[in-house]
């Protein structure tokens, strides 16, 4: 409902144009870099508990039918990073947030998540760390309009008009 998947992508520059809605496309199958940095880090500090939450971005979930890939390609990129750290608490964000999918998680012109994709992270990390989250329903919502996010920012001169009229 907060996406339209049907209709033909197009660049403008680094960011993917989906009708009203913006997305970065991911590659790559691995962070040997960042899974040895986590790593590192961990073996420094043996009495801290070190986790990694690894977060996927909106186009995992709310890929136009060109890039169904995405969500693959983003499930094994997390999957395979997390494969190379040792000591360290991963979590699970990406199955969490896979149990909502189609919810309104991500901003439509943003590279960011929303409140409620953070939610669902929290309750990935909660279930990691042993820690228990509130429920949803206990937190007040707060709605505002208008934001228009950096992935617009990111896009090609001129920019879409199709993204400013739907932030």
């Amino acid at each position: 409902g907060h996406y339209n998947n049907t209709v033909e992508p197009f660049n403008s520059a680094y960011v993917t144009v989906c009708g009203d809605y913006a997305l970065e496309i991911v590659g790559g199958t691995v962070s040997k870099s960042y899974a040895a940095a986590v790593t590192a880090f961990a073996a420094k500090y043996p009495n801290l508990k070190v986790a990694c939450e690894l977060i996927p971005k909106s186009s995992a979930f709310n890929h136009p039918d060109k890039y169904a890939s995405q969500y693959s390609v983003q499930q094994n990129f997390i999957a395979n990073t997390y494969a190379l750290m040792n000591g360290v608490i991963t979590v699970d964000a990406f199955g969490e947030m896979a149990q909502h999918k189609g919810e309104y998680m991500y901003y439509r012109t943003d590279h960011h998540w929303n409140s409620l994709g953070a939610y669902y992270a929290s309750v990935a990390y909660g279930k990691a760390m042993g820690i228990a989250t509130r429920a949803l329903d206990s937190y007040q919502t707060v709605c505002t309009s208008g934001y228009i996010g950096s992935l617009y920012t990111y896009c090609a001169k001129p920019k879409p008009e199709c993204l400013r009229a739907n932030p």
